[in-house]
């Protein structure tokens, strides 16, 4: 652990530091590097930089190896100027010294430990403190999309979107706990926001996920654009929960339940194309042995129809002969009406 003691009573490490970063960009990228009383360090940045540490400090050293690629590791000696102040010293082959400074304000949301893993927490306050600010330029600003992902250094990175409804004015905020970044952009003129009024915080959230079977780390979560529902994904898992906002009760909004609605529909229907290909042939009639030696026309006005409209119920020759190439986008498009000039080239049946 990080103490003033192990440094023989100066000053302590604990807590966040910054620096700029040399580049030909202006403005130019900033590096944080926090330690954390437990003993992790944590860096933020350009993502090639990210890196989560456990790190231990002795006699002006920091030995340190990362948890993201446990091939990274070393000791890098450390002295500081007062309270605020700090210095790296990089041997070779970098040489370098890296000069730090005390994080003077304050985390833009918490960082709390949820099932093992970093959650952003205090998400409704940072909300709306961002769309104040945005109404300092658009004085009708609001909310419409809030998504959280993990970066790779195992914390929360927060992406706000805020959008003006007079004229489609937006601006998109990508929020970690020490930066904020921005980028403005048109939207759709009177577009209406869902995005709920008030909602739970999402470590809580998360739990009531934990409490539902997702023992998985949370790995992305999100409100809206278009439903106001917690929207959750855990590590392991393809399709994730989705919570009501205001209750953290199960359910399913209407693009769920309209992407289930389809995918169901689609298997339906490979499976009884299965069971059509495998059935065993009907026994003959006498009808049949007629139909055998029924005369073929070959002029075409005798045949206007010589591919009829495949209905619900025929596999049909195009979806057939996609099947059999395995091609389950053009398959998909015939059962779905909508197959497209080369399909019919392909595969026929149009």
């Amino acid at each position: 652990m990080f103490t003033g003691a192990a440094l023989g009573g100066e000053a302590a490490p604990i807590g966040a530091w910054w620096r700029t970063l040399p580049s030909a960009v202006q403005p130019a990228p900033m590096q944080v590097f926090e330690v954390r009383e437990d003993g992790a360090c944590i860096t933020w940045g350009p993502e090639y930089m990210q890196d989560r540490a456990s790190c231990t400090l002795r006699l002006g050293v920091i030995s340190f190896r990362s948890v993201v690629n446990p091939m990274i590791g070393g000791e890098i000696p450390v002295s500081f100027q007062g309270n605020d102040h700090m210095a790296f010293w990089l041997g070779p082959p970098i040489n370098q010294r890296q000069d730090w400074t005390r994080v003077s304000w304050s985390p833009f949301f918490e960082s709390r430990e949820v099932g093992g893993r970093s959650v952003a927490g205090n998400i409704g306050l940072l909300v709306r403190a961002t769309v104040a600010a945005s109404r300092a330029w658009r004085p009708d600003a609001l909310p419409d999309r809030l998504q959280l992902r993990v970066m790779k250094n195992k914390e929360p990175e927060v992406t706000l979107d805020a959008y003006a409804p007079s004229d489609g004015a937006a601006v998109r905020y990508t929020i970690t706990r020490y930066e904020i970044k921005t980028w403005p952009y048109q939207g759709q003129v009177g577009h209406t926001s869902k995005f709920p009024p008030d909602f739970l915080d999402l470590p809580r959230v998360v739990k009531v996920g934990q409490e539902l079977g997702h023992k998985g780390a949370l790995t992305s979560a999100g409100i809206g654009p278009s439903t106001t529902h917690w929207h959750l994904r855990f590590a392991g898992e393809t399709y994730g929960v989705v919570l009501d906002s205001a209750t953290g009760e199960p359910t399913i909004d209407e693009s769920e339940a309209q992407y289930i609605a389809d995918y169901n529909r689609q298997w339906d229907g490979a499976i009884a194309g299965l069971r059509r290909r495998f059935a065993p042939p009907p026994a003959r009639s006498a009808v049949d042995d007629i139909i055998d030696f029924w005369p073929t026309p070959t002029d075409p006005s005798e045949n206007s129809n010589p591919n009829p409209i495949i209905g619900d119920d025929d596999y049909g020759p195009g979806p057939q002969n996609a099947w059999d190439r395995g091609d389950m986008g053009a398959y998909e498009r015939y059962q779905r009406g909508e197959a497209t000039g080369d399909d019919c080239n392909r595969y026929g049946g149009c």
